[in-house]
């Protein structure tokens, strides 16, 4: 039996003032990189395809676990590490991402996502970012994607590990984050979203609340009312364990 490899997993779009930080910290740690793109007018896919990367291009389905899933269906590794083109490995992590990809004896791994905030501030949080390449472990979650869910119904709780992994997530940039975009973005995946998909936390946090954060008095088709105005509203910047503000 060889040497567990390790594939690097992303989905990008317009990243090409990112993409390049982001895999030059992970390019000696991984035995392939995977790109999915979905759909970038920049320099994105030429910037991924010089560190090596094997890029797929895909139409956007407002869906990021569909995007997220499909960089699974080409990576070769036995592992899979991931990341957003606006993240990096931390510079001490490098040696304990291969030590837990060559030896690591559970199904999947926490790391720790430290949001670098403006000020100088923090908010670490910790997110699966390290798992095997079973055909099982899937991302769920047009929006806020996640492969926990998967992992605990095919290996269980007990299977799923911590590791010294460090992320470093600078999506909160003020002079690159667009949160009017990303919001609007989000609106669209939102109305998308079948009527049996629309759970409790769909209906009364993203709903609302994104609909009144882009337009004020645009109806929200989550809750058949106006949302108010967007400056009674709540933080439109929600973290997520996946890093992403509001993915």
């Amino acid at each position: 039996m060889g040497v567990p490899r390790l594939s690097l997993c992303m989905i990008t779009r317009n990243e090409a003032e990112n993409i390049g930080r982001c895999l030059e910290s992970v390019r000696k740690f991984g035995d392939e990189i995977v790109v999915v793109d979905t759909g970038s007018v920049d320099d994105t896919t030429a910037v991924a395809a010089g560190y090596g990367a094997k890029v797929i291009t895909t139409v956007w389905q407002h869906d990021f676990a569909a995007a997220r899933n499909l960089s699974l269906a080409h990576a070769t590794g036995d592992w899979i590490f991931f990341l957003d083109a606006d993240e990096e490995l931390a510079p001490e992590s490098g040696s304990a991402l291969t030590r837990f990809a060559r030896i690591g004896d559970k199904e999947a791994y926490f790391a720790l996502i430290t949001n670098l905030l403006p000020g100088g501030a923090e908010l670490t949080a910790p997110s699966i970012r390290l798992f095997r390449n079973r055909e099982g472990y899937r991302f769920r979650g047009r929006l806020h994607e996640q492969v926990v869910d998967s992992i605990l119904a095919h290996a269980g709780q007990q299977r799923i590990g911590q590791a010294p992994i460090r992320i470093l997530h600078h999506g909160y940039d003020p002079a690159t984050f667009n949160i009017q975009a990303k919001i609007r973005r989000n609106l669209a995946i939102l109305e998308r979203y079948p009527p049996e998909e629309r759970d409790g936390f769909f209906t009364t946090t993203w709903g609302p609340s994104t609909c009144a954060s882009v337009g004020g008095r645009r109806r929200s088709r989550t809750t058949g009312r106006h949302s108010g105005s967007p400056t009674r509203r709540r933080s439109t910047v929600p973290f997520s364990s996946s890093g992403r503000s509001t993915p």
